[in-house]
């Protein structure tokens, strides 16, 4: 779980650029921290949607990486902010998972099968 937790932090430096701040003034520096982390939020709750459905539907993982790196592409995830049309962000996004966001398949267990195998529900 631990290895986990560093996997996202080093996707955000990696994706969010969350450890790079241009400035010096303390206001500046506190607002681009904010708006990075209310980014993340966004990201975070759209990843959670996709990772629920794929796993219900297909029984795949969806890649946080490619699934950032999709929605930062053509600045989908701002325009539809901009723009208000998050729902057609989002059909858009149930369109394209199984065209390049899921995981590769493995033959070793990912770590959600090895959790899941550990929990008895």
């Amino acid at each position: 779980m631990r290895w986990q937790i560093e996997l996202i932090f080093k996707q955000w430096k990696q994706l969010f650029r969350i450890d790079v701040m241009k400035g010096s003034r303390a206001e500046r520096i506190r607002c681009l921290l904010y708006g990075r982390l209310i980014m993340i939020h966004i990201v975070t709750q759209i990843y959670a949607f996709s990772a629920g459905h794929c796993h219900c539907t297909m029984g795949r993982e969806v890649s946080a990486v490619k699934l950032i790196q999709w929605l930062q592409r053509k600045g989908r995830l701002c325009q539809s902010i901009i723009n208000n049309r998050l729902s057609t962000l989002m059909e858009e996004l149930l369109n394209s998972l199984s065209r390049g966001l899921l995981k590769q398949k493995r033959r070793r267990k990912t770590t959600f099968e090895l959790i899941s195998g550990q929990i008895e529900f």
